[in-house]
């Protein structure tokens, strides 16, 4: 879809953590479920390795 239309998309978890809604450790127990797909194994490289948050 990035490619076909020019469009980013993101998940709203990223953007409320993004925005300090809520704090690194909370995005972790978020991202616990999503473990068995990329989003949820990408969001949890982004803490371990203590990513800047980018939108």
């Amino acid at each position: 879809m990035k490619q076909h239309q020019g469009l980013k998309i993101t998940c709203l978890k990223k953007i409320v953590w993004c925005m300090g809604w809520i704090d690194a450790s909370r995005l972790e127990v978020l991202a616990q479920p999503l473990l068995q797909n990329g989003h949820g194994r990408h969001r949890m490289h982004c803490l371990k390795r203590g990513m800047q948050c980018k939108l």
